[in-house]
Order: structure tokens, then sequence, then C-alpha cells
């Protein structure tokens, strides 16, 4: 962007933060590496578990009401999709802690999150020369808000949106939580 100074500094961290927020939306989950707790209640005879942050690194502890399962001799694990398989039913309320998510994020995510703080920043006092500022919905998930000068189509190929927007949501539709595990 060619920023030497701090006056910016605000309005792109509020920036790059919603832009994360959008984009943690639109693929229903969150990408960085951490570590997480989750709980499920009243599970019956089930004998695998799908985490919502993947992939994963490892599973620390698995643990239902009546059960502490051993995480290196009954839990496998599908590192890749997030599926945690037990040896044995798994009955009542489950907790499983896990570290799960990317470390770094992926290049292309990291690369829509830049390019759309980087069109933020640009326009970010945009008169209307730049044309009308227009907001749509992508896939149902994210609204979209942008400037469209004279010449910009918004019949891109994601129902309507701009084709700009339309190329950056398509990179990340790989990373969408229902297009993994072919829900939807």
């Amino acid at each position: 962007l060619g920023l030497t100074g701090a006056e910016d500094d605000a309005y792109l961290q509020s920036t790059l933060d919603a832009v994360i927020d959008s984009v943690e939306q639109y693929c229903q989950r969150v990408f960085p590496l951490g570590e997480v707790t989750e709980e499920a209640f009243n599970l019956e005879g089930l004998c695998h578990y799908r985490v919502g942050r993947w992939p994963v690194v490892d599973v620390t502890s698995f643990e239902t009401d009546n059960k502490t399962y051993d995480v290196s001799t009954e839990i496998r694990v599908n590192k890749i999709e997030g599926e945690l398989l037990t040896t044995t039913p798994i009955t009542g309320d489950l907790t499983v802690t896990y570290n799960g998510g990317y470390d770094p994020v992926p290049s292309n995510v990291v690369y829509v999150i830049n390019e759309s703080v980087k069109t933020a920043y640009n326009n970010r006092d945009s008169d209307s020369s730049q044309g009308p500022l227009k907001n749509e919905r992508v896939d149902g998930a994210v609204t979209l808000g942008y400037y469209a000068p004279d010449g910009y189509s918004s019949e891109g190929a994601s129902g309507g949106a701009p084709d700009i927007i339309s190329d950056l949501a398509a990179m990340l539709d790989t990373y969408r939580s229902d297009k993994a595990f072919g829900v939807g």
C-alpha cells in the first residue's frame, strides 16, 4: 500500500479484523492453529466425531461421561478431515481437546484477505466518480461491499457478485467446511 505513517493503522486493523471475520464466516471455519476444546452432548453409539477446526495436529484428550479414552491406542485421527474414530462406541456427553488449524494459514487465504483489505483501503475515500457503492451476498454467506465504476460487470460467476469478488471467493471454496465433507 506504500504507507509510511501510522495515521491509518486503526482503520487498517479494523478492516483486517472485519475481512478475517468475513472469510471465516464464508468458509465456516477458523484457520490459525490453536488448542480447541469442544463438547458434544447426548451421543449414543457413534464411533466417530468430526472436529470443528481442521487439519488436526494432535488430540490431547477424549472423554465421555463414563470413559476416558487413551488417545494413543483408542482414537484414530484422520488429520486432514478432522475426523476422530474410536474403537468403541461413544455414549453420553463428549469433551475433546485437540490442536487444529493451519500454521501457516494457506497462502491463497492470506492473498484473499490482503487483496480485500487493499481494495477497501484504496476505496475508503471514494466518491461518486468511482461508481455506486453496491452490497451483494456471495453464496448466502458473506455480504461484500464494492464500488462499481462504469464498465465493471456485476454479473460474475458467484450469483451476481462482481467478477473480482467472485474470483476471490472462488479461491476460498476449497476451504469451506461444507465443501470439504461433501455436505450441501
